[in-house]
């Protein structure tokens, strides 16, 4: 659904969506051995949704607003988002998991995982000219809340704010040449919650229920900046930029500790990371004449500090 007001110098549109997906997975690539399958009842129909499956919701309610000046323009959007998202599979143990799903736990026995994540964002930017310089000003600040359920585990509960501000600069030198100026800062914090299986695991003899995720809390900031030269000369355009980006590391990254079924694998996360940062340079040339186009455009990435999934020969013997 979308409803607003428009004119012509000031327009607010609300964007609302209502989102709903159920959808089946194969059980070989869920990490299930199917044994004894009853074919009856899976070959009854080539459309129907069991174990293992997932069920997401997903609700978005967004505000566009823009106000048009007499050498201004400003642009304010403001959001929220729910993603509700359940995974559903037959109750497997682990490691000391009991064999039979206890009859005392609240969680459904199939409900193996549930995420729930409630984003709140807001993005304002205003543009105006001075001479020959076209600029935007701005601001992005956004708040997650994470929470996390159901008998399995991969990442803890979570809280995530981030906000930045950025300035960029589009100047025109010449009849064909444009000068891109642009510096950005960035500041986040991540909070991650305790987690502890709710299973006891024989540690030397003795019954312990291991912490899979410990609290922390990180925080994370960096300037970023951007230079680009545009020439565009009748039927050739040329263009350069070279900049320095920056990324925090996100809660998997930080927390995780168990199998990621969509991946088959088991990953570990490593609270100690350090932001994620990269240069990057790239060039260009167009030429086009008479229908025909052609472009050549070289590019090259560093990154001092990458951060990715390492593969190792390691397992966890305690959780199977």
């Amino acid at each position: 659904l979308n409803t607003g007001y428009v004119s012509d110098n000031f327009s607010s549109v609300f964007y609302i969506s209502n989102l709903h997906t159920k959808s089946d997975l194969f059980a070989n690539a869920h990490g299930l051995e199917p044994r004894n399958v009853d074919t009856g009842l899976h070959d009854a129909s080539d459309r129907d949704i069991q174990n293992p499956y997932q069920d997401v919701n997903h609700f978005k309610i967004i505000n566009r607003t823009k106000i048009i000046g007499n050498k201004s323009t400003m642009e304010i959007e403001v959001g929220y988002q729910n993603n509700y998202r359940q995974e559903f599979s037959d109750y497997i143990s682990h490691g000391s998991m009991p064999p039979v799903y206890p009859d005392y736990m609240k969680i459904p026995e199939t409900l193996e995982r549930e995420f729930s994540k409630n984003v709140y964002s807001v993005n304002a930017r205003n543009s105006f000219t001075v001479g020959t310089h076209n600029f935007t000003v701005g601001l992005n600040a956004e708040h997650q809340n994470n929470n996390s359920g159901g008998w399995g585990f991969i990442i803890p509960a979570y809280t995530q704010s981030s906000a930045g501000i950025f300035a960029y600069d589009k100047v025109s030198l010449s009849e064909n040449l444009l000068l891109h100026l642009g510096v950005r800062y960035d500041y986040g914090n991540i909070e991650t919650e305790d987690y502890f299986d709710w299973f006891a695991t024989a540690v030397d003899g003795n019954p312990q229920f291991l912490q899979r995720a410990f609290a922390l809390s990180r925080t994370f900031n960096s300037p970023s900046w951007a230079i680009g030269l545009n020439y565009n000369p009748e039927k050739w355009a040329f263009r350069a930029n070279i900049g320095q980006s920056f990324r925090m590391p996100i809660a998997k990254e930080l927390a995780s500790n168990g199998v990621n079924y969509h991946q088959f694998s088991y990953e570990l996360g490593n609270a100690n990371l350090d932001a994620e940062k990269s240069y990057q340079l790239d060039l260009g040339a167009t030429w086009e004449s008479g229908g025909l186009l052609v472009d050549v455009s070289p590019f090259a990435n560093y990154f001092p500090n990458y951060i990715y999934l390492n593969p190792t020969g390691n397992y966890d013997y305690e959780y199977g």
